[in-house]
């Protein structure tokens, strides 16, 4: 039991854009992400929409390593359907997005609310380690984190203050008992595929070493609502960073403002 709440990392906190408009797109971060991963991409959908943009960070996220150590699945479902029926109450429509992890928790969102839309970005629902799955739930009584081995912080994160501190508490780790939280998010989320009636557009990419970018026809064979793939050529995971960003941008807002 925590006695005290842990700190948010200045620079990584909760990112709230207001916006004209009645309407508020909510955003989910992924697994060891923070709300500012994602800033850039809010930023540019609150200027071209108008909509108001909220990235709630996830609970263990964004402070310590030892925070992150005590959170299970539910902590961070519970924090996305709180967030919904949060905005929900303020905006006369909510649309759900996600990165990652986070586009788990969209479809689990989903699910339950039927918002009209969602962005999945590369969404977890199925990763690249996917096999790995019954080793994690095997070692996890054992074995909490590990330090990676010859991991380097890249050089563009150096003079990030806020990157170089999340590095240090969550970066450098592999983290075999949160893993084993993120699989349970992840089989309850592709439990409940079938209910997700909402609009998605799904964006992936082949040079992503994460998730496969054949993940959105898993999903768009599962789902019952209309379905649009954006498949990039260059960008990593994080799909909202990288040479083709600005694709990801605009194709968002296209998807955001059709008959919005």
């Amino acid at each position: 039991m925590k006695l005290f709440p842990a700190s948010v990392i200045k620079g990584a906190e909760e990112v709230f854009l207001r916006g004209s408009r009645n309407v508020c797109f909510l955003l989910f971060h992924g697994f060891t992400g923070y709300p500012g991963e994602l800033e850039e991409y809010g930023r540019y959908i609150n200027e071209k929409t108008n909509f108001s943009v909220y990235i709630p960070r996830l609970p263990g996220h964004a402070t310590c390593g030892e925070d992150f150590l005590t959170v299970t699945y539910r902590d961070w479902l519970r924090k996305a359907i709180d967030s919904y029926a949060d905005m929900k109450s303020k905006c006369d429509k909510v649309y759900v997005g996600g990165l990652s992890m986070g586009g788990l928790l969209t479809t689990l969102v989903a699910s339950l609310y039927s918002p009209e839309k969602i962005i999945l970005l590369a969404p977890a629902h199925r990763i690249s380690a996917q096999k790995y799955r019954y080793l994690v739930y095997f070692l996890s009584p054992f074995i909490k984190r590990e330090e990676r081995k010859n991991a380097e912080l890249p050089d563009t994160d150096k003079n990030d203050p806020v990157r170089l501190r999340l590095w240090e508490e969550y970066w450098k780790y592999d983290w075999v008992q949160p893993t084993k939280e993120f699989f349970k998010l992840q089989a309850l989320a592709v439990k409940r595929l079938s209910p997700v009636k909402s609009n998605a557009l799904i964006i992936t990419s082949k040079a992503d070493m994460t998730v496969p970018y054949t993940v959105a026809d898993f999903l768009k064979e599962r789902m019952s609502g209309k379905v649009k793939k954006l498949v990039l050529e260059k960008n990593p995971h994080v799909v909202v960073r990288g040479e083709e960003k600005l694709a990801v941008f605009e194709e968002s807002v296209r998807w955001l403002l059709d008959e919005a």
